[in-house]
């Protein structure tokens, strides 16, 4: 800062019955300028900037005043309480910040958007109207809140020391709530309640007559093949017995043949 304030000067100052107004210019741009006011007792100062009203901080307009007025020292006016050594004997909120301070940033911040605001809407007629509205009602609105508010608060001072109480919480208009019911357990098998597929009767009876029934065929399949090797022997032992007459009767046959033709040798 102290540097730009080095490259500001002094270019007029008008007098008038409380202030003095003096026209600060960069060295090299003539075309740019500002203005800083200073009252007559040299203890408050203000410049077109408005960086000390936004940021609490002195801008190099007004450091360059201090220098032309040949002022050693900074007025109280331009050091705020939360940059002293006396700021934090001051009270704080949770947030460690002073409730001054807040209300100074605050007020900085909503001046450095209504100015940028007011150079934009002036420049249009329904811009304008819209922002004057807007603002007016505002205004009307917050004048209106804080006169309940100081009324609620002479109320509350009148009644010594009593406080409204909570009201009392009443119920909800919606039906009562219900406890769930678990839906009763059912078998897979027999549908009935009470029991599930492991432990139902009526599948042991179905494994039962499985197991009854697989037994059956097995034991009828067991009986067919005993039947069926029995037929087989009696049909092998059949064949044999023909067997054995067919070789008896041929034996007899070429028996036969051998005498007639040993008598037809002997003739």
């Amino acid at each position: 800062m102290l540097v730009r304030a080095a490259r500001m000067k002094v270019v007029q100052d008008v007098a008038f019955d409380s202030f003095v107004l003096y026209t600060i210019s960069k060295y090299g741009s003539l075309n740019s300028s500002w203005e800083v006011s200073v009252d007559n007792e040299r203890t408050k100062f203000n410049c077109s900037c408005l960086r000390m009203d936004s940021f609490g901080i002195p801008c190099e307009h007004i450091v360059c005043v201090l220098v032309f007025l040949n002022i050693l020292e900074l007025p109280k006016s331009l050091v705020l309480t939360r940059w002293s050594k006396n700021a934090k004997t001051s009270t704080f909120d949770s947030s460690g910040v002073t409730w001054e301070s807040i209300i100074l940033s605050q007020y900085g911040c909503l001046m450095d958007w209504c100015r940028q605001l007011s150079y934009i809407a002036s420049r249009r007629q329904e811009r304008f109207h819209l922002v004057r509205d807007t603002v007016m009602s505002l205004i009307e609105d917050f004048k209106i809140e804080d006169e309940q508010e100081k009324q609620v608060g002479a109320q509350a001072d009148d009644s010594d020391g009593i406080f409204p109480k909570n009201p009392q919480s009443c119920r909800s208009k919606c039906r009562p709530g219900e406890k769930i019911k678990r839906k009763p357990q059912r078998c897979s098998i027999c549908r009935m309640e009470g029991h599930n597929k492991k432990s139902c009767p009526l599948a042991k009876n179905i494994q039962q007559q499985t197991n009854a029934t697989s037994y059956g065929i097995n034991r009828n399949h067991v009986e067919k093949g005993l039947d069926a090797d029995a037929e087989m022997e009696f049909w092998a032992s059949d064949l044999e017995e023909d067997y054995e007459e067919q070789e008896f009767w041929a034996g007899d046959s070429d028996a036969s043949v051998d005498m007639e033709l040993s008598e037809e040798f002997s003739i």
